[in-house]
């Protein structure tokens, strides 16, 4: 998609005043090539640097991918070599020093921050990637995850690796079939999972255990356009499951994008969802690009 306009949207959820950490010294990568880096991060921080690179000269490999690990006061160390090769459309630290790298119609790929990684093969599209201090792994899963495009006879799955196990087999989160754009997925410090997708013209959410158990699905609102995810849960119960929504042909904004809230309390209960707010963004080349919404729950917020 061609991105023209200047308008670039994000709203930051939080109740009450919140003081901003300070930002590390800027650093270059010593060895690190002119490419696009992709953050790994766990609940404590980020905690490594992925990319790679695309090489045109004969009698050379033609992808590497690389790592730089960060130390104290977020210093990146030098470029080293990732084994395997990997393109990773979403990197996630979890666990003790782990990495899950996810390349969308691939599947996943895991190990330590600097490698060697093992790569997992899942047929349907990875879609998103949750984990938690013990080890545990979650993946969103569901074919043809064509996003703004939509899918029709979708079902989304999610799939699990308990620490020191395998990835189990795909979960199946709604038997019904119907035009799906979009999901999300969170895990809290307990294993605690929670998967939110649309789905005929309505926004979906549900538990999941690292067991595998389900909870009743959660009917939160009705659709008014293809929407983006943000999903959170905070180590206290909560949950929150945020969406924007706006229609976007060919790069041009149809409609204004919106911004939508539903929270759950210790009870795992949705409460009526709410609009935060539009952004009256329309015409050509002009719409709120990426996910557009981040949900957060501070502790006591």
């Amino acid at each position: 998609m061609r991105i023209l306009g200047s308008a670039v949207t994000a709203l930051l959820l939080t109740a009450g005043s919140a003081v901003a950490a300070p930002w590390s010294t800027p650093a270059s990568i010593p060895g690190a090539s002119d490419a696009a880096p992709l953050l790994a991060e766990d609940a404590a921080g980020p905690r490594a640097v992925y990319w790679e690179t695309l090489s045109l000269t004969p009698g050379t490999t033609p992808i590497s991918a690389f790592v730089s690990a960060l130390g104290p006061g977020l210093q990146p160390a030098p470029a080293a070599l990732l084994s395997p090769t990997v393109n990773p459309g979403e990197a996630l630290a979890y666990g003790s020093g782990r990495v899950a790298l996810a390349e969308t119609q691939t599947g996943v790929a895991t190990g330590p921050l600097g490698g060697p990684l093992i790569v997992h093969p899942l047929t349907p599209d990875v879609l998103a990637l949750a984990g938690d201090a013990a080890g545990d792994l979650a993946v969103l899963t569901e074919p043809c995850g064509a996003r703004f495009a939509g899918c029709d006879a979708t079902t989304p799955s999610v799939v699990i690796g308990r620490r020191g196990h395998a990835l189990g087999r795909p979960i199946r989160l709604d038997p019904r079939r119907g035009r799906a754009y979009d999901a999300g997925l969170a895990m809290d410090a307990h294993g605690r999972i929670l998967v939110a997708w649309d789905r005929g013209g309505a926004i979906y959410a549900r538990f999941v255990s690292t067991h595998g158990k389900l909870s009743p699905i959660q009917r939160l609102a009705s659709e008014h356009g293809p929407p983006r995810f943000d999903v959170a849960l905070s180590n206290d119960g909560r949950a929150g499951v945020g969406w924007g929504t706006q229609t976007v042909d060919e790069g041009d904004a149809t409609s204004p994008f919106r911004a939508t809230l539903s929270l759950a309390g210790s009870s795992g209960r949705f409460g009526r969802a709410r609009t935060l707010g539009t952004v009256p963004v329309t015409g050509v080349g002009r719409y709120i690009p990426y996910r557009g919404l981040a949900v957060r729950l501070p502790a006591g917020q």
